[in-house]
C-alpha cells in the first residue's frame, strides 16, 4: 500500500501498534489449550483422574 493517502498511512500505523501491542486472543485461546493439555498429560502421568471435560 502507498503512502499517498492519509487512510494508508493509518492503517500501516494500526497494524504497526499491533504487532507491538503482542497477541490478541487467538493466540492466548491456543496458548490455554496447550497449557490445559500439558496439564491433563501430567495429571495422567501421575494416575490422576485423566483429562477434564470441557
Amino acid at each position: 500500500m502507498c503512502d499517498d493517502f492519509g487512510l494508508a498511512r493509518a492503517y500501516s500505523a494500526a497494524r504497526a501498534i499491533r504487532f507491538a501491542d503482542g497477541p490478541d486472543e487467538v493466540h492466548c485461546n491456543a496458548i490455554a489449550k496447550m497449557e490445559l493439555s500439558r496439564r491433563d498429560q501430567q495429571k495422567t502421568d501421575l494416575g490422576g483422574y485423566g483429562p477434564v471435560e470441557t
